[in-house]
C-alpha cells in the first residue's frame, strides 16, 4: 500500500488565505489498490465548489474559520478509506453514519478483501476502528470526538507487523 497524503493546506500558505475556499486544486490522496477498488466508475468533473471533498468537513465550504474539527473530520475519511480500500463518497457517508455497526463479523465482512484475511480473529480492533471512522467523519461538527480521544481508542490495540 502506498498512501498519498498531499496539499492539505499547503496551497493555502503558498497562493494564499482564501484559496482553499475558492477551489485550489484537490487534494491528493489514494494507492493504486483503493483507487482500482473504487467500484462506481469514473467520477464527474467536480465543480469548484466540491474540490477538495471528501476530505473537507462539509462545513468548510461555509465557514471562514478553519478549527480541529476539520482535521478530525478528514482522518476520520482516511480512516475509513484504509479499512475498506474504497473513496468515500460524501453523500454515501451520511447514508453510512444512519446505520449501527454491532457486529464484529459484519466490520470484517465490510474490511477492504486485500486486508480481510489478516484481520480475521480481530474483530473486536477492526469494529472499533470503523465505529471511530465513522465518528470523525460525521457531518454534524459537535458529534465528531476530539483527536486525542480517537487516538486513545486507537491506541488500545496492539500493533501486529507482518513483516516480522
Amino acid at each position: 500500500m502506498e498512501p498519498k497524503v498531499a496539499d492539505f493546506g499547503l496551497e493555502k500558505l503558498l497562493i494564499g488565505d482564501m484559496s482553499y475556499r475558492t477551489g485550489g486544486s484537490a487534494p491528493i490522496f489514494g494507492s493504486k489498490r483503493s483507487t482500482t477498488s473504487l467500484e462506481f466508475g469514473p467520477s464527474p468533473s467536480p465543480s469548484p465548489s466540491s474540490v477538495g471533498l471528501p476530505y473537507n468537513a462539509p462545513e468548510s465550504l461555509r465557514s471562514i474559520k478553519p478549527n480541529s474539527k476539520w482535521d478530525v473530520y478528514s482522518f476520520g475519511v482516511i480512516l475509513l478509506e484504509l479499512l475498506t480500500g474504497k473513496i468515500v463518497v460524501v453523500d454515501e457517508l451520511g447514508q453510512v453514519n444512519g446505520l449501527v455497526i454491532d457486529d464484529g463479523e459484519r466490520a470484517i465482512r465490510m474490511a477492504d478483501s486485500a486486508i480481510r484475511a489478516e484481520l480475521e480473529g480481530k474483530e473486536e480492533a477492526v469494529l472499533a476502528c470503523l465505529k471511530m471512522g465513522l465518528a470523525c467523519a460525521s457531518p454534524i461538527p459537535q458529534r465528531r470526538p476530539n483527536i486525542k480521544e480517537a487516538l486513545q481508542v486507537l491506541e488500545r490495540f496492539p500493533v501486529h507487523s507482518s513483516q516480522q
